[in-house]
């Protein structure tokens, strides 16, 4: 425990040197700045049964979002929901979330603020969304005798929990209540490792993407530059994908329109993009109807369009795997439409399984993505094919927020939430 609360400190250190220079670090610590100030001023006059989502960031959000609709839906304002986050992206994005009564960032994971925090908020119910397992939060929890649920959760024998050095790690985790894994593999490993307190579910992803689907909202930006064209999204790019794409939305006799959005929005990086492309790209921020028509490649220079945006895809690029991780395919998928991505696929089951379904392409290259695109994705026929499996896929998987909810509440949940 020693060297975990070191560790802690030493991050703490480092946060402290790079602020400055660093934007993500900077609004980690300005967010925690007022320590527990907010918590007491908000829990101060709550006496009503809390249930706390916690989330790294984004991501996670959205995937505890399907299970938070379902407690508010029953519930009504018979409870009051927290959502905490660890990360500036998450909170930023999501810090005026309708749904919530209360959203803040989670302190660091420091005994005696842990201790004071769980305190004060005297949560009936504890959801961690696919990871982020603090310590001393879990403990606290467990002594309080707080139920406490993982859901959405993926795991690996390669993982830090099931090495020796990861003992007492594996130890914490068993305090929490139930895990709901997103496979039969990360049951079996779990169990194999002791904790027997684990439901396959599967993942709240699909059932996030699919009412996405099913409430978007239009963008007429995005119609208008689509047109009657074949449209080509590639999103959440990182640079090593975008090395192999350019090469193809450069090809002469590559047609479609593109529609690419960068992963990280970084002003100074997307002016050096803009002018790798031979075609003259037109920034989002500055799109109007009136200059749609001159430009058949679009930008994204703002963050919370591109989930609803694959509506309009006719192709869906997602990068992140050829170095940082396969970003969200569901959200593509759930529109029908064929999918590429990188290589590293490997802890990735939605985008293993789509590829075997032959619903999605995993290249290596540049090389592999022209032969794809030009053999197989400007086929309209092949395409409706390839876009049906992504759709039936989805189809086939959704349902895990409501069998998550209803397992917590018939099993964990405490008498205050039942009465």
């Amino acid at each position: 425990m020693f060297w975990y609360n070191f560790g802690i400190s030493c991050w703490i250190i480092v946060l402290r040197i790079v602020s400055p220079f660093n934007t993500k670090a900077n609004k980690m610590l300005a967010g925690r700045k007022a320590g527990l100030k907010p918590f007491i001023q908000d829990f101060a006059q709550n006496d009503l049964p809390v249930v706390w989502f916690h989330c790294a960031s984004l991501g996670e959000f959205e995937l505890s979002r399907p299970i938070i609709e379902l407690y508010r839906k029953e519930y009504g304002n018979a409870i009051k929901i927290l959502i905490t986050f660890y990360s500036p992206s998450g909170y930023e994005v999501r810090k005026d979330y309708s749904l919530a009564d209360f959203v803040h960032y989670l302190p660091f994971d420091q005994p005696k603020l842990i201790h004071e925090l769980v305190t004060i908020v005297k949560p009936a119910l504890v959801f961690f969304a696919k990871y982020d397992f603090w310590i001393h939060l879990i403990s606290n929890l467990h002594q309080l005798h707080v139920p406490m649920v993982a859901f959405s959760c993926s795991f690996r024998k390669n993982q830090f929990y099931f090495k020796k050095s990861g003992q007492f790690y594996l130890n914490v985790l068993k305090k929490i209540d139930h895990f709901f894994v997103i496979d039969t593999n990360s049951e079996t490993l779990l169990k194999t490792f002791g904790i027997v307190q684990v439901t396959s579910a599967g993942d709240t992803r699909f059932d996030k993407v699919l009412a996405t689907s099913k409430t978007r909202e239009s963008n007429e930006i995005a119609a208008t530059f689509k047109d009657d064209c074949l449209l080509f999204i590639a999103g959440s790019v990182w640079p090593e994908d975008i090395d192999i794409l350019l090469p193809l939305f450069n090809n002469p006799n590559f047609e479609a329109k593109v529609i690419l959005a960068p992963h990280e929005i970084n002003q100074k990086e997307i002016n050096k993009l803009t002018k790798k492309f031979k075609r003259t790209p037109l920034l989002y921020s500055q799109a109007t109807n009136a200059c749609l028509p001159c430009h058949d490649v679009l930008i994204i220079d703002n963050v919370g369009l591109l989930a609803s945006l694959y509506q309009y895809a006719d192709v869906a690029y997602v990068g992140g795997a050829f170095k940082q991780g396969l970003h969200n395919i569901l959200e593509p998928a759930v529109f029908g439409i064929p999918i590429v991505f990188g290589p590293n696929i490997e802890n990735f089951v939605e985008a293993k399984a789509l590829v075997t379904l032959n619903g999605s392409f995993s290249v290596k290259n540049t090389n592999e993505l022209q032969h794809v695109y030009f053999n197989s994705l400007v086929d309209p026929i092949k395409r409706r094919e390839f876009g049906k499996a992504c759709d039936q896929y989805v189809a086939d998987n959704v349902g895990a927020a409501h069998r998550i909810f209803d397992f917590t509440y018939h099993r964990l949940a405490p008498q205050q939430l039942k009465n």
